[in-house]
């Protein structure tokens, strides 16, 4: 049986029992967007369909809903191919040292321009000694063979990068999202 994200974006910014809530800045270029996503992970397709229900009843009212979006995770190969409907994401986390967080940021911007990945991080997150960095791409052709290639290719450029530290990739497919267009620029 398959996990999934749930994902349910807003500009709302209080908090709902059972489900994260995570700020996210993303960039690419000179293009920036921030919006509060609530995120919750269950397993199979009937749980899906109801938490979505539960939480537009409980909290339809309060919010002002930009997606729902739900996501197939760690099963790159759910889908045939990739496409606005059904496109593969990858979340590569990683830890940057304060002290060399300027100039690695302005390397990983340099790559993602010329590699086509944005980044993102939770600037609500604080921390005294380093900066969690995403490093994310999206495809929206393609099947799970190519974007394999590309994701080792950009696994084996951040080793180039120093003081990037990878700790976690996380990897899923979208398969209803109400909403593509809301970020489809920093898509692959």
């Amino acid at each position: 049986m398959n996990l999934y994200h749930i994902h349910i974006s807003t500009k709302a910014a209080t908090n709902v029992k059972g489900w994260k809530k995570t700020q996210i800045k993303l960039e690419k270029g000179d293009i920036e967007q921030e919006d509060i996503m609530f995120t919750k992970t269950v397993k199979g397709t009937d749980s899906v369909d109801s938490d979505i229900f539960k939480f537009i009843a409980n909290y339809g009212k309060l919010f002002n809903f930009n997606r729902f979006k739900v996501e197939v995770i760690n099963n790159p190969g759910v889908v045939d191919s990739y496409s606005n409907k059904t496109y593969r994401e990858i979340h590569i986390k990683t830890s940057i040292p304060i002290a060399k967080f300027k100039v690695t940021k302005l390397r990983l911007q340099e790559f993602g321009e010329i590699h086509n990945f944005a980044l993102s991080n939770n600037p609500k997150e604080i921390n005294t000694s380093y900066i969690t960095q995403f490093i994310n791409m999206r495809f929206l052709s393609g099947d799970k063979q190519s974007s394999d290639i590309k994701i080792k290719n950009i696994l084996d450029l951040l080793g180039t990068v120093g003081n990037c530290n990878i700790i976690e990739v996380k990897d899923e497919v979208s398969v209803f999202d109400t909403n593509f267009t809301m970020d489809k620029w920093w898509a692959h």
